[in-house]
């Protein structure tokens, strides 16, 4: 068994199913997760900060570990970046009825909080169906 599979075991799941009573549980699990996750890269900043001693068991895990920091950044930055992407893309859709087009509407600022169905030009148009 892997470290993370025992940590997956220990916490439980994070994944929401879309069942109210699993998924504030699993908000709960994520919260844990997250916490192991601040955790964890608080050892690396502390352990970064040997990147310039002399002795080279120490500079070398420093190194190591600065070098972790800088790459985990940017795969968080594009993992960021991907999901603003999506979000604009689901924004940027039409309404089947009234062919209502987002592609050059100001979108709400949707990275900074989801529009309310009143403000929102994607709320449902008064045609049938929707």
């Amino acid at each position: 068994m892997t470290l993370h599979e025992i940590v997956r075991k220990l916490i439980g799941p994070i994944m929401a199913v879309g069942d109210t009573t699993i998924d504030d549980a699993r908000v709960v699990n994520m919260q844990a997760h997250m916490d192991l996750v601040d955790n964890l890269l608080q050892d690396l900043i502390d352990t970064s900060i040997n990147y310039n001693r002399h002795e080279a068991s120490m500079k070398h895990s420093g190194e190591k570990a600065r070098d972790y920091l800088r790459e985990t950044a940017e795969w968080l930055q594009e993992a960021t970046d991907a999901v603003e992407r999506a979000e604009r893309e689901a924004w940027e859709r039409h309404c089947p009825h009234c062919e209502f087009n987002l592609t050059n509407a100001v979108i709400c600022e949707m990275s900074k909080r989801a529009p309310s169905f009143d403000t929102c030009p994607l709320r449902p148009c008064n045609k049938e169906g929707r």
